[in-house]
């Protein structure tokens, strides 16, 4: 039977600059391959395009976009048609899919602990909400541990900016910052391009990376994060399936339009959690001062998917498992065991977002016994491997 359903007239707005924008993209264009009948009409954006002159004659069903408070914002809001905005000011209109700041936060913090850093920091310039929401997640995640956060915040001006510039009025007061800050140090930044201007300014003050300062972004950029040296970690903050989730969100409100029900979508925002850190040369660490602890956690890390037992880490470097036990708790705050664990988890969930081996194959590959696998990564996780790869298979990359 013929399919006569008309396709519907998308408009898609989103700054295409930079590595978030161009995650949304992809994952809208997933949605429309996966579900059809849409017909996007796309334009290259900056991330400050004003209104462009073909809008006023534009007529269609829906748009995604990432416009905020700007004229562009204002003017997309008054054609009166179904619209999906990403960035919103969290105030007079939500950011309707978003990622999860408080998730990202505890990613950060869990992150820099685990190198066995003691001392963190954030930092973010200009005026956006997302910067300071991302700031008090990190501060609130450290403090659940018992650790404290050193902030700065550069503003010039209390104007709203969704997009923050760099000022270079900002880089004194960084530079004094960062001298008194005790080392080594995390810092956590609110977008990979704040972290360029934190290790550009380290490396001014003749500070290494990662060894004193540890620099953390998060988005992703991947040409952003290996063309600095050290390159760059990053949270991947999974804007493809911010993307993709947010065309199922507009397709809901046109089909709501269409039987003339209202949509109340926009006041419930969903929050995307983040896929997991990306790590680069600029995290690096083992933050100890005693070097056969930082041998042994090097070690570990080079073994944990051997199938590695704590009783072997004991016998390569001739100390009791009593005592290694305890210096490992005391320095990083959780057992041998829980490391290697850690280590092949974290390894496991790679595995299954990003190939297409199955759930045994990944166990086998990670260490673990056959039988245990799927209970161990239910336990620590909170979910089966295949409820995990169901999940993450939205925001993974071709």
């Amino acid at each position: 039977m013929k399919d006569n359903r008309r396709n519907k007239q998308v408009l898609l707005i989103i700054e295409s600059s930079r590595a978030y924008g161009r995650g949304i993209i992809e994952g809208v264009s997933r949605y429309v391959q996966e579900h059809g009948h849409w017909t996007i009409f796309f334009e290259e954006q900056g991330i400050r395009s004003t209104i462009p002159a073909w809008l006023s004659k534009w007529k269609g069903d829906g748009i995604i976009c990432r416009t905020g408070l700007s004229p562009l914002g204002t003017h997309l809001r008054k054609l009166n048609l179904p619209l999906v905005e990403l960035l919103g000011d969290n105030q007079r209109f939500v950011s309707e899919v978003q990622s999860d700041a408080t998730a990202a936060g505890q990613m950060a913090a869990n992150h820099l602990i685990d190198r066995g850093l003691r001392h963190f920091a954030y930092y973010s310039y200009g005026n956006a909400w997302w910067g300071q929401a991302r700031a008090d997640a990190f501060v609130d995640a450290l403090t659940q541990q018992g650790f404290k956060c050193h902030l700065l915040l550069s503003r010039h001006g209390t104007k709203k900016e969704a997009f923050p510039e760099w000022k270079p009025l900002y880089e004194p007061t960084l530079l004094r910052w960062l001298e008194k800050l005790p080392k080594p140090v995390g810092i956590w930044c609110a977008a990979d391009t704040i972290a360029q201007r934190i290790h550009a300014a380290v490396l001014k003050l003749g500070l290494t990376i990662p060894d004193k300062v540890a620099l953390l972004g998060i988005d992703n950029d991947e040409h952003l994060c290996n063309v600095l040296t050290p390159t760059l970690s990053s949270i991947e903050a999974n804007s493809v399936a911010i993307g993709y989730q947010a065309a199922k969100r507009l397709e809901t409100k046109m089909a709501a339009r269409s039987s003339k029900k209202k949509s109340v979508l926009e006041a419930v925002p969903m929050k995307i959690p983040p896929v997991g850190v990306i790590v680069r040369q600029s995290t690096d660490v083992i933050a100890a001062d005693d070097p056969q602890l930082v041998a042994i956690v090097r070690y570990i890390r080079n073994n944990a998917l051997q199938g590695l037992r704590v009783f072997e880490v004991a016998r390569e470097f001739d100390i009791s498992r009593r005592t290694l036990e305890r210096r490992f708790q005391q320095h990083f705050g959780r057992t041998v065991d829980q490391e290697i664990m850690f280590l092949r988890l974290e390894h496991a969930k790679f595995l299954l977002r990003e190939t297409l081996l199955t759930v045994a194959e990944i166990g086998e590959r990670t260490g673990f016994d056959p039988c245990y696998f799927t209970k161990a990564f239910h336990r620590v996780v909170g979910v089966t491997p295949k409820v995990y790869r169901m999940t993450g298979r939205v925001g993974r990359r071709a």
